[in-house]
């Protein structure tokens, strides 16, 4: 979907606007509390994009009756957009590309070469030994 900044809103598929309804605090199962907020459309009578876009056959409300909701956390999206930026920068491609030669390499030999499959030593001095 797309998303209009300057009426917090996303587009569907269909044309129709998803407005932002109201803002909740979810807690997962880790005990992160993060903000989340519900844009929601206000019909999605004769979308035939209907059966595509809305999920979840536990509802009990029929089909006909659904409109479309969605959950997004701006926070999140900030932080992907920051990831993206960093990791795709040249010094991030860098560093990705030394961890694939140096790191992962290694590992990959011991556990093949030498059938080790756990590493069970605990402290700097069992591990260098």
């Amino acid at each position: 979907m797309d998303y209009r900044e300057e009426t917090d809103s996303y587009i569907c598929r269909n044309g129709r606007e998803l407005t932002a309804q109201y803002d909740k605090k979810v807690r997962n199962r880790n005990g992160y509390t993060s903000l989340v907020t519900i844009y929601e459309c206000e019909s999605c009578q004769g979308c035939p994009y209907k059966e595509q876009c809305i999920h979840g056959n536990n509802c009990k409300t029929p089909m006909e009756e659904r409109t479309k909701r969605l959950n997004v956390s701006k926070v999140m999206n900030q932080k992907r957009k920051e990831d993206l930026v960093r990791i795709t920068s040249e010094y991030g491609t860098q560093l990705r590309m030394n961890r694939s030669i140096q790191t992962e390499g290694s590992f990959a030999e011991t556990k093949e070469d030498m059938n080790f499959r756990r590493y069970l030593y605990r402290g700097k001095k069992n591990v260098l030994a």
